[in-house]
């Protein structure tokens, strides 16, 4: 089954008139390990998306939209916090996150997207 990621994924592919052997190529990964990613075998491991952006040259839609459904595709994340603060604040969100109504989530979003 297609995940976002590997829509988004196999689009970038298509559009350019690639098989996957030669994604694969392009990304120094087997034929096998784009697939699994295409078809939500396998979680993209951190820094792939990195490795699409410096292999292809990409509209900034594209960069969007691969570094959106890359976020939703991980099922766990590093966070290194630098200070006490940020580490505090980190923490209760990981403890708060499942009582978190989605409308206090969405807002939560925005603010955090008027930062980019």
């Amino acid at each position: 089954m297609l995940t976002e990621f590997g829509k988004v994924l196999k689009n970038i592919r298509k559009d350019r008139g690639e098989r996957i052997l030669d994604m694969a190529d392009k990304l120094s990964v087997t034929p096998a390990f784009v697939s699994n990613i295409e078809h939500g075998r396998k979680e993209p491991p951190s820094g792939f998306d990195a490795k699409l952006f410096s292999a292809y040259s990409l509209k900034v839609d594209e960069m969007t939209e691969i570094s959106r459904t890359f976020a939703a595709a991980k099922s766990a994340f590093t966070i290194q916090p630098g200070t006490n603060l940020e580490k505090e604040t980190v923490a209760m969100f990981a403890r708060c996150l499942p009582k978190i109504a989605p409308s206090e989530l969405e807002q939560i979003q925005q603010i955090l997207l008027r930062g980019k």
